[in-house]
């Protein structure tokens, strides 16, 4: 099943490929799927996101939407909620946007040529490349970053993937080895190979059926391989969220705007408070490592929501600390309880929600994951008093 010095050719190099995905491949539920819709949905939920993250998403959006039509009719909210937790939200309203594109202009009927695809919102040159070999059979390579990766490390591809002249050597490299009877499997071998052997800081060379003609691996260095160009700084973000409860157990939230990251979603009212570039992040990192959250922070979260949000409210202990990464933005939530002190204004854009209804709404990753954490440890302080009384 590995590749030797002796048979470095196409044909081999391919024939190789197949054989070590057909014994090593994940058993992803969608693989058993060549529906366009399907992969459709899988393709657009892959990008930027782990397969292990995707696959109950797409088992419960499949299950909600299960075609063309039902998506095209859904309400964006809808379609929204079903996607909060994935990321990238401007995937799920293109995809939305797409699928009534495929039922307004072309019947229904799916796209089937790379030409037809590229005119969908949100498919680009790889999306349509896969949807293409994989549900048509047609022998076009695809080319994400797990591909750029291994191609570059076999190939020995010199030169940043960014730049039009390298892109193309790892386009012709890819078209040079595809197999044009089964365009689509080989295509899937590539992306897998790349995810789950060729890695990008810990390569498993040995156990990788292409190592024996891999000129990274001769060279001795596969991981300076594909030599791309340093990433802009990152910008480290604190940010302070206030959960607010009224007396009935609504929880109070926020719709972010349009024009801002994660719009249409709902959010705990909340403001950075804190943006330093990111040789300053490493430095003020201890300064937020405690069990709560400091007076002077707490001031500012009062003062932010008041400006921004019309919010008079007293910031009261630190619920959650929550570390992410959007972008080049290196984020510090810190999820605060709170009070409010004055009535909401009437125009203000906020609105109380019932706690069993929010799994209906579109709600940021880390608003669910502090109204998770919020609900836990009323169960837990519940039970402690149960246990207490005589």
């Amino acid at each position: 099943m590995r590749l030797s010095h002796a048979d470095v050719n196409d044909a081999e190099t391919t024939a190789c490929m197949l054989r070590w995905y057909e014994a090593f491949r994940r058993p992803l539920p969608f693989r058993s799927n060549r529906a366009p819709y399907a992969i459709w949905i899988a393709e657009i939920m892959a990008q930027q996101t782990t397969m292990r993250a995707v696959v109950p998403y797409w088992q419960r959006f499949l299950a909600t939407f299960p075609d063309i039509e039902s998506l095209a009719r859904a309400d964006i909210d809808q379609v929204l909620a079903l996607w909060s937790g994935l990321g990238y939200y401007r995937r799920a309203r293109q995809l939305h946007r797409a699928a009534q594109t495929i039922v307004n202009e072309l019947a229904g009927r799916f796209p089937e040529t790379l030409e037809q695809l590229r005119t969908l919102p949100g498919v680009g040159p790889y999306t349509a490349a896969a949807i293409a070999s994989i549900c048509f059979g047609l022998p076009t390579p695809v080319v994400d970053g797990n591909v750029i990766r291994v191609l570059t490390r076999f190939a020995g591809i010199e030169g940043d993937p960014k730049r039009v002249r390298v892109r193309r050597q790892i386009e012709e490299r890819a078209r040079d080895l595809i197999d044009p009877t089964r365009p689509g499997e080989f295509n899937q071998a590539l992306m897998e190979l790349g995810a789950l052997v060729c890695r990008r800081h810990n390569p498993r060379c040995d156990a990788c059926p292409l190592a024996g003609g891999c000129r990274a691996l001769a060279m001795g260095d596969p991981v300076r391989f594909p030599q791309t160009v340093p990433s802009r700084p990152s910008v480290a973000l604190v940010t302070g969220y206030a959960l607010i409860v009224d007396t009935n157990g609504a929880v109070l939230l926020h719709r972010i705007p349009p024009g801002e990251f994660n719009a249409g979603l709902w959010e705990l009212p909340g403001a950075v408070l804190i943006r330093k570039q990111s040789a300053d992040n490493d430095k003020r990192r201890e300064s937020f490592s405690g069990r709560d959250i400091s007076p002077s922070l707490a001031h500012a979260l009062e003062k932010a929501l008041a400006t921004s949000l019309e919010i008079e409210a007293r910031v009261g202990p630190l619920l959650l600390r929550a570390r992410h990464t959007i972008t080049h933005h290196r984020i510090l939530g810190l999820i605060c309880e709170a009070v409010l002190t004055s009535s909401l204004h009437p125009s203000s854009a906020l609105e109380y929600f019932k706690l069993e209804s929010l799994e209906a709404i579109a709600l940021t990753s880390l608003t669910r994951r502090a109204l998770r954490e919020w609900t836990r440890r009323r169960s837990q302080e519940a039970s402690a008093t149960m246990r207490t009384r005589p």
